[in-house]
């Protein structure tokens, strides 16, 4: 209960920080020129024979913000943690009759709840302006796979979020909390890159769990001529997508252990 009380006060007091602003500006902006894009490449799409242009909107944009998406995460568990540490505040919460570990799951619901809001957010806004500009979703297996693909975004963005909170945990300072942050991110992007390895993409990040064995793996989930049935992704996509929510859980838990041990 406590927990949840700390989660409603940390959910509001992020979505006033100013990065928040920040990167729904950017989120804004991807939209509309996704929409804009959309607009000229809808009609040669379908006179090509591919009526089925929706997805192929949603798959412009999807790659662009799984990263901002999971920037912001990186950005909120660094502010959540370490800012609050260097500012006192978690201290000054810790002299509350509060266990530490409601306190550290207080930040992380909190945190998450902001990504949750974000993320229907967006796609709710790419949806609506790619109908604005061309056409909406050709049939109801069209809405699950974007309701599937902000479901998998937002349990990848509590991992990277749990990730920051773990890194904040244990380097305490703000600055290199920020750049193990920043380094983790980077890596995420080097491990997609044909010269990893796949022990290396399993290992040091989600970004491939994501990318390649939920979206694209044999029944890849953009696919629109013709296009994939929802239920058969599903059945292929489901064991990575409990093992994604798994790491997060892992990681979760991890940062809980970590903040009980240390001092504020």
């Amino acid at each position: 209960m406590r927990a949840l009380i700390i989660a409603e006060n940390e959910f509001l007091r992020l979505l006033r920080h100013p990065v928040i602003i920040i990167f729904v500006i950017v989120l804004c902006a991807m939209s509309v020129i996704n929409a804009a894009g959309q607009s000229v490449h809808g009609p040669v799409t379908v006179s090509v024979g591919n009526p089925y242009v929706f997805m192929d909107g949603i798959g412009q944009i999807y790659y662009f913000t799984t990263l901002v998406f999971w920037s912001l995460a990186l950005c909120l568990g660094v502010v959540s943690v370490s800012i609050d540490r260097s500012n006192g505040v978690l201290r000054l919460l810790l002299t509350k009759p509060l266990y530490r570990r409601d306190v550290i799951a207080g930040k992380f619901f909190g945190a998450s709840a902001v990504l949750l809001a974000l993320i229907m957010f967006h796609l709710f806004l790419a949806s609506l302006l790619l109908t604005i500009a061309f056409r909406g979703p050709e049939n109801f297996d069209i809405v699950l796979k974007v309701v599937s693909i902000g479901v998998v975004l937002f349990i990848s963005c509590t991992f990277t979020l749990g990730i920051a909170m773990v890194l904040g945990t244990v380097l305490k300072d703000a600055l290199s909390a920020s750049i193990a942050c920043i380094s983790y991110f980077f890596l995420g992007l080097y491990v997609e890159m044909p010269v990893s390895t796949e022990w290396l993409r399993i290992v040091l990040s989600q970004s491939s769990l994501v990318n390649y064995w939920i979206f694209d793996n044999e029944v890849n989930i953009f696919l629109n001529n013709p296009p994939s049935i929802f239920s058969v992704w599903l059945g292929v996509a489901m064991p990575y997508i409990i093992f994604l929510a798994l790491e997060a859980l892992a990681v979760f838990l991890a940062a809980c252990l970590l903040f009980n041990r240390e001092e504020a």
